[in-house]
């Protein structure tokens, strides 16, 4: 059966906090590859600002440490006292887990990333790489969790009725789906509970691939269903650039202690960059040493089309001219693919999952 912990490769040690401070550490894990490099970097930077009382450990779990990326995180450790172990994962073997078009493989860098530290410290609080701490973790970080493996936020955009829960067959799961975005992980709970195994023998269900669409934030929801303890929504707002073109993007709350960025478009992408609501990440990496880091441009089809319906609502010409003419050719490019590359890249609609024990 496939060990998670063991998928590490070598660890690189970035940088050490002076073990004189005597803050509280409190390890905090990002499992992320580069393509989030930026977007982990701006993270971690405002969990320090907001949180001076505490001295964190960075655990980060990827497929690459470019060196500034290295550099720039020293720098910062000029300012700031925390500590940050990077982990090389073995992309390898994590490329035969089911995956989608959507999801690469990196997807199942958090359980890695629980997986291994749950045999290292007590409690770890995992956040994705699109999350900007907005005030004080405090009150989280002191959260009685008991014998809960996991402490979480529900997931706005889980529909409760319908195809999801009944492709799931997980009836545990409704009305109680979590995001997966912040996860505070009670690692002893964990354990006993067997979670990674639970999640493991799931990957090896041949209808995982077909039945589930989120496939690692689908599986831990089963694996510590009953064993879940749901927090404020303030530690994980959900909020999606997208619905700025949409026309249905409403005024972030006041209370805000970890805003999360869901969907395609991310605040380090160059069309994000005029709304408001990016700011929190914008003012984060405006005083920060990726202050000169170029914002990313669309690289894939689906971020050339996001792209270029913001360009539209902005009324931007230039901009819509030049992802349009991107978006077309990806549309070229893709028409060249062979039939049956098309034919397979289309097929396999989704099948209802099988009550399965592997899951329990």
């Amino acid at each position: 059966m496939l060990s998670f912990s063991k998928l590490v490769k070598h660890q690189i040690l970035i940088t050490k906090a002076d073990s004189g401070d005597h803050k509280d550490i409190v390890h905090i894990a990002y499992g992320a590859d580069n393509n989030f490099s930026l977007g982990t970097a701006v993270s971690a930077v405002s969990l320090l600002k907001n949180n001076p009382n505490i001295q964190p450990h960075f655990h980060l779990f990827t497929d690459c440490v470019p060196a500034d990326f290295v550099e720039k995180c020293q720098q910062l450790a000029e300012e700031y006292s925390f500590s940050m172990t990077a982990y090389l994962v073995d992309t390898d073997k994590l490329s035969t887990l089911p995956v989608k078009a959507r999801w690469p493989s990196s997807i199942y860098f958090r359980i890695v990333a629980i997986d291994y530290l749950a045999n290292e410290v007590d409690r770890i609080l995992y956040l994705d790489s699109d999350i900007a701490c907005c005030g004080s973790i405090s009150s989280l970080l002191n959260v009685d969790m008991v014998d809960a493996a996991v402490a979480a936020c529900l997931d706005i955009d889980f529909i409760e009725e319908g195809d999801r829960v009944a492709l799931m067959n997980a009836p545990e799961v409704k009305g109680k789906y979590f995001n997966s975005g912040v996860l505070l992980v009670n690692a002893s709970a964990w354990r006993e509970h067997g979670v990674s195994a639970k999640i493991a023998r799931g990957l090896c269900d041949p209808q995982i691939k077909d039945a589930l669409l989120y496939y690692d934030q689908d599986l831990i929801n089963i694996a510590v269903a009953g064993k879940i303890l749901f927090l404020d929504g303030k530690y994980n707002t959900q909020y999606s650039l997208n619905d700025e073109y949409k026309g249905t993007a409403s005024a972030l709350p006041e209370d805000i202690t970890f805003l999360h960025y869901i969907g395609a478009t991310k605040p380090w992408h160059q069309w994000a960059k005029n709304y408001s609501s990016a700011e929190h990440f914008l003012q984060h990496k405006a005083c920060s040493p990726w202050q000169d880091a170029p914002l990313v441009e669309p690289h894939k089809k689906i971020l050339w089309r996001h792209a270029l319906k913001h360009a539209r609502h902005q009324r931007q010409l230039g901009a819509a001219i030049k992802y349009g003419l991107g978006l077309l050719a990806c549309a070229l490019k893709k028409g060249r693919k062979s039939p049956a590359a098309q034919h397979h890249a289309d097929a396999g609609e989704p099948q209802p999952l099988r009550k399965s024990k592997a899951l329990r």
